[in-house]
């Protein structure tokens, strides 16, 4: 071998991706901490400062800026299977093409959101928006316009998200988050200083955050060491019908799993007020921080073993997975219980005694909790594996089972209803679909690359 030769293991999956997955779990733990004390700052501010009620409306908000993340179509989380991909194969044009027709794609979807959203706020009924005991109209409209655009914003936003997991800077990603976490804290901390308005801390807690991350992808799509710079060239009609039909199936993922589940704010907000949405929103505060301790380190996980799908190595995606699955899932496990037993009294501490939820509701997040987690790391494997239209299928039928019935178990059983609709229906419709698929991915033989379904177009 020659001196300038490189060192062969160095150019397998393997020997990148396993590190660039162990930094993102490390920095997304710790910017999950960071992220944490933060969030913890938002809710116990905003809590107290605008009653039950107001955080209600905020929580709802909050929530619903992820939630309604599939109106992307599905491009976002395309994008990082097909960059991937791309770079993998040294393609860096390819990136270059479908990161140039992503940005105008969902650009001009969020500006159409913006303003469609803007305009339902300005002009539906009060009667047709949830409950709010003690909050003026004006307060509720103009807290919904800045949502909208908000997500507007979000929806082009999140692409440099994406260019940072596809360039194995999952690391990097978790700290843009932190900065944007910890400039929602301070604007928050000066609505309350300042008396503000509802909408004002809508602005602090659901638009701050949202251009933190609409910095990262400028940055990305430009001056960043490992940016992708947009090819324009290659943006036109016909390649933008390529691209929404090969991300499809990603949208209808997001659409279903946005309604069947994180519906539980909405759901107790219509069927009881948002004063009980309020308290569910601070006990699901508290278990999503468990949930998504991980989640940075998930995300990497799944674009490296995109990478190394493309090149053929699944034995590199299989031990990945299982190490993975035990280094995070533990922690998972015992952090969900320890909170059932604790939650209540640093809940009291944290927003107050009117935010104390119910036993039986910390004890539904758990078990909600623990199951979703290995469902969501068997759900990137899957789509790393391109294996993208069961997961959708099984997704809708979901969705149609989900809402009924977590309407009606909200109705019978209060607070702790809707989690434990979306716990039965997933385990009885998905679970074992799920599990087994991920099994005959993980049993995929070596030396067959795959080729990502928009990479291919």
């Amino acid at each position: 071998m020659t001196r300038d030769a490189p060192d062969p293991v160095e150019l397998l999956p393997g020997a990148t991706s396993s590190g660039a997955v162990n930094r993102a779990i490390v920095a997304g733990f710790g910017g999950k901490i960071a992220m944490t004390v933060l969030n913890l700052l938002v809710v116990a501010i905003a809590a107290r400062s605008l009653g039950t009620a107001g955080f209600g409306v905020v929580a709802i908000l909050t929530g619903l800026v992820t939630t309604l993340g599939f109106l992307d179509l599905g491009i976002g989380n395309s994008t990082i299977s097909t960059i991937s991909s791309s770079l993998s194969a040294g393609d860096l044009s390819r990136a270059r093409r479908d990161i140039g027709i992503a940005v105008v794609t969902t650009a001009a979807i969020g500006a159409v959101v913006a303003v469609a959203g803007t305009l339902v706020a300005l002009a539906v009924p009060r009667a047709l928006l949830f409950e709010t005991p003690g909050i003026t109209d004006l307060d509720l409209r103009l807290s919904i316009v800045v949502f909208a655009l908000a997500l507007g914003i979000a929806i082009p936003g999140t692409l440099g998200s994406r260019i940072c997991l596809a360039r194995e800077r999952g690391a990097v990603n978790n700290w843009y988050l932190v900065a944007g976490a910890a400039a929602g804290v301070a604007a928050t901390g000066i609505c309350a200083l300042l008396n503000a308005s509802l909408w004002l801390f809508v602005v602090a807690t659901v638009l701050v955050p949202t251009i933190a991350l609409a910095v990262q992808t400028g940055v990305y799509l430009s001056v960043a060491d490992g940016a992708i710079s947009p090819l324009w060239d290659a943006v036109s009609w016909k390649a933008v019908r390529a691209v929404g039909h090969s991300s499809f199936y990603f949208m209808v993922l997001g659409a279903c799993s946005a309604v069947s589940f994180q519906t539980n704010t909405l759901v107790v907000a219509y069927v009881l007020d948002s004063r009980a949405a309020g308290i569910l929103g601070i006990a699901t505060r508290a278990y999503s921080l468990v949930s998504t301790l991980f989640v940075g380190g998930l995300q990497q996980s799944w674009a490296s073993s995109a990478r190394a799908m493309a090149q053929g190595n699944i034995t590199w995606v299989r031990v990945n997975f299982w190490r993975v699955f035990r280094v995070t899932g533990i922690p998972v496990l015992v952090i969900s219980a320890v909170l059932v037993v604790i939650g209540r009294p640093v809940i009291e501490l944290w927003a107050g005694g009117d935010s104390i939820p119910p036993l039986a509701l910390l004890v539904a997040l758990a078990a909600w909790t623990c199951y979703s987690f290995v469902m969501t790391q068997i759900s990137f494997l899957l789509n790393a594996a391109d294996v993208l239209r069961p997961q959708a299928i099984l997704s809708a039928v979901l969705l149609v089972a989900t809402i009924p019935l977590s309407v009606y178990m909200t109705r019978h059983l209060g607070l702790e209803g809707s989690t434990l609709a979306m716990l039965l229906a997933h385990l009885c419709i998905a679970g074992f679909p799920f599990v087994v698929m991920g099994r005959n991915v993980l049993r995929r033989p070596d030396g067959i690359p795959q080729r990502n379904s928009w990479s291919a177009t």
